[in-house]
């Protein structure tokens, strides 16, 4: 499979990812929309479930 790579910034939205659920209880954590629609075809596929936004940690400032 393909890799793909994003650019981002921390102002700037993060793209959104995927779990995907096997009927064997495999997960595949943080998939993109490509690696979705690859598995959609495929029959072990159980369940997609859709991942909160992730948050990036804040950086504290100290006087």
């Amino acid at each position: 499979m393909a890799a793909q790579y994003f650019r981002s910034r921390l102002n700037e939205p993060q793209p959104q990812r995927f779990t995907l659920v096997f009927r064997n209880g495999e997960l595949l954590r943080h998939q993109d929309p490509l690696a979705v629609a690859q598995y959609l075809a495929d029959a072990r596929l159980a369940e997609v479930h859709s991942e909160p936004p992730r948050r990036r940690a804040a950086t504290a400032v100290s006087d």
